[in-house]
């Protein structure tokens, strides 16, 4: 990597850095440090990295393109865009069509050719946070829509999208819905869905009368509570333990019947 004086960057960014020469990692690791980046993890093998994306969930992962072992970065690409969902660039020394035919189909956020500056690193992470953030965003919006439509004037069901189907979901069998940043997880009888969404969207989606909002993260279904107890819902089968959230206590007190003991 050419040195030179490495800018700070306007966007903070949780990066995973997937490169198997240990000497150009580590200054690939300096260098987002002295940008203001925070390097969750690094390796030298895809293997490695599909395990690292699983348990620290970067927004973005650098990830070298030929890796030594039975996976390339652009397979461990395909892998992550699937499972992890964070924003892949690519670091390579190969700018031939070939390659980079191969590296579009993982879908990337970006394509930086070695030797490379900081400032390339920069800018590459800089874009693809902002992209990577936009596509969320389109996606959220269009699976809400996709919801509502599938959905209209049935309060029964919600439609879901998993692995690129409409799925259908009973309303019955919805024990809570939980907040997970960009996401709401859906649990669903010791199953859970996780989709692009908001809980403003989810609450709009349910019966009134069946789900009820306890907490800025949670909204459950009251057929599914079991007891209350320590301002803590325990759903039917009494290993879940939902927080009951202060802004909430009188909803949830009038919802339930509750005497005047949940303050």
């Amino acid at each position: 990597m050419v040195q030179e004086k490495q800018p700070v960057t306007t966007t903070s960014a949780r990066v995973l850095v997937v490169e198997d020469e240990s000497i150009i990692r580590m200054d690939i690791e300096n260098a987002l440090k002295r940008a203001g980046h925070a390097v969750v993890a690094s390796c030298a093998s895809g293997e490695e990295a599909i395990e690292l994306c699983a348990e620290h969930k970067p927004e973005v992962v650098l990830m070298d393109i030929a890796l030594n072992g039975p996976l390339s970065g652009i397979d461990a690409a395909h892998v992550i865009h699937e499972t992890a969902g964070s924003a892949v660039i690519f670091l390579t020394a190969n700018s031939d069509v070939a390659t980079v035919n191969r590296a579009r189909t993982a879908m990337p956020y970006g394509y930086v050719i070695k030797p490379f500056r900081p400032v390339d690193l920069s800018v590459a992470i800089e874009m693809a946070v902002h992209n990577h953030g936009q596509d969320k965003r389109v996606r959220r919006e269009r699976d809400d829509l996709k919801m509502r439509l599938m959905g209209e004037g049935d309060q029964s069901a919600l439609f879901i999208t998993v692995k690129g189907r409409q799925q259908r979901i009973l309303c019955r069998d919805i024990r809570f819905i939980q907040a997970l940043k960009d996401y709401v997880g859906i649990q669903v009888q010791g199953r859970r869905h996780v989709v692009y969404s908001t809980m403003a969207s989810m609450e709009q989606r349910l019966p009134k009368d069946k789900f009820l909002r306890v907490h800025r993260s949670y909204i459950v279904h009251v057929d599914a509570i079991k007891a209350i107890e320590d301002h803590q819902i325990v759903m039917e089968d009494g290993e879940e333990k939902i927080p009951i959230g202060g802004l909430y206590l009188t909803t949830v007190r009038e919802k339930l019947g509750l005497d005047g003991s949940l303050t």
